[in-house]
């Protein structure tokens, strides 16, 4: 019986593992980026990519924006940042509910 619990932990600890490193493919065809302009440097740049890497859910998301944004009006914001929001939001929910990929058709 002991053996057969310890063998389903196992079992649960490893199908978690290949949850966390599953990526879904998301394919919309539109243009999503932050320009070079909102950036001082080519550090803070990067800096803000690495950040998104690390994105895990949506509050963290919400974070992210809420603080990149907070000096500018919503005029400032370009269309294909809000895409870029918006796709990795996409991709979270799509990792929530292992959805393999999604694509404009």
């Amino acid at each position: 019986m002991l053996e057969e619990k310890i063998e389903e932990l196992k079992t649960e600890k490893s199908e978690k593992k290949e949850g966390s490193s599953f990526q879904p493919q998301i394919d919309l065809m539109i243009s999503a980026s932050v320009p070079d302009s909102y950036f001082l440097s080519e550090t803070d740049k990067l800096n803000f990519y690495r950040e998104i890497e690390l994105i895990e859910n949506i509050q963290d998301l919400e974070y992210l924006k809420a603080s990149f944004f907070e000096n500018a009006s919503s005029d400032d914001i370009s269309p294909e940042t809000e895409n870029l929001f918006q796709m990795l939001q996409t991709q979270i929910l799509a990792k929530k509910y292992m959805i393999k990929s999604v694509k404009r058709v």
